[in-house]
C-alpha cells in the first residue's frame, strides 16, 4: 500500500514513515497540504 504523509514537523513525519515502511508500505512524504495536494495529483495520473 502506498501511503504520503502530510506533516510540516519533520522529525514527527521521519518517526511515522519509519514505522509505516517496516510494515511493508511504500512511504511519501509532504511538508505542507499544497506540495501535498500536488504528490496525490501526480500518482493518480500515473496510475
Amino acid at each position: 500500500m502506498n501511503i504520503l504523509i502530510i506533516e510540516d514537523d519533520r522529525q514527527t513525519a521521519s518517526f511515522i514513515q519509519k514505522g509505516l515502511i517496516e510494515s511493508g508500505h511504500v512511504v511519501d512524504h509532504a511538508a505542507d497540504g499544497e506540495s501535498g495536494l500536488h504528490r496525490l495529483k501526480a500518482a493518480i495520473m500515473t496510475s
